[in-house]
């Protein structure tokens, strides 16, 4: 990627996740169909989540967050 994609793609992905929090929150009230309530549930982390890591990952390979690749492991690891 290049360094113009860089706020984009964080923007867009904290965004998403915010829009996939209000879609968790209108199915709450509306069903409890549990198919429908953990696919925004999931999306809401792995979207939140690859938007944090284009900000700290940006344009470095060094480990500056320690703890915070052991989370992003532990929650991405099923998702492979």
């Amino acid at each position: 990627m290049t360094l113009l994609a860089y706020p984009l793609l964080s923007i867009i992905n904290i965004v998403s996740s915010v829009l996939n929090a209000l879609t968790l929150a209108t199915g709450i009230s509306q069903s409890w169909n549990a198919g429908l309530l953990l696919l925004p549930v999931w999306l809401f982390f792995m979207t939140f989540l690859n938007g944090v890591e284009t900000i700290v990952w940006n344009g470095a390979s060094a480990i500056k967050a320690p703890a915070w690749c052991d989370i992003c492991m532990v929650v991405h690891t099923p998702v492979l």
